[in-house]
């Protein structure tokens, strides 16, 4: 029985090892940079390092690598935020932290700007092994189909 056990045991991680394997998006500012080239983002500055932490509240060491992208010179919704969290933990931190952004924008925007709402509610915070993102944008089918050609 124990053969069985083990044999068995043995083909499953075999199995598991031939199946296809998720890899790892590229660093964020990377992974920025197939955006705009395959999904048209244009004029748009990366804020991190002077917005990040005040807009979401989300702690430095919670990762190692960040872009933050908001539109240069226009009142639009369009915001990319991508972090690659330290550790699991890390990206299920930022992650609420994204989460509870973008509820805030949309809870903003049901009073100011409210042409914005049909953006915002398309919005995604998705999470990608250790690369999490927000991603408000008209542009959301391109921006996805680039996430989905990496994995």
């Amino acid at each position: 029985m124990r053969r069985i056990t083990a044999c068995a045991a043995a083909l499953l991680l075999l199995l598991a090892a031939c199946g296809p394997q998720k890899k790892e998006l590229p660093q964020p500012a990377e992974l920025f940079g197939e955006l705009q080239t395959e999904a048209g983002l244009v004029g748009m500055v990366d804020v991190a390092a002077d917005l990040l932490e005040a807009n979401t509240g989300i702690a430095p060491e919670d990762y190692t690598a960040a872009a933050y992208y908001i539109p240069e010179a226009s009142t639009a919704p369009d915001e990319i935020v991508i972090l690659r969290a330290a550790d699991r933990a890390a990206a299920e931190r930022i992650k609420e932290k994204l989460e509870d952004y973008l509820d805030y924008r949309i809870e903003a925007a049901q009073t100011y700007l409210t042409e914005h709402m049909p953006v915002l509610q398309k919005a995604v915070v998705r999470t990608d092994g250790l690369t999490v993102s927000l991603i408000i944008s008209e542009r959301m089918e391109d921006i996805v189909k680039v996430y989905d050609d990496f994995s």
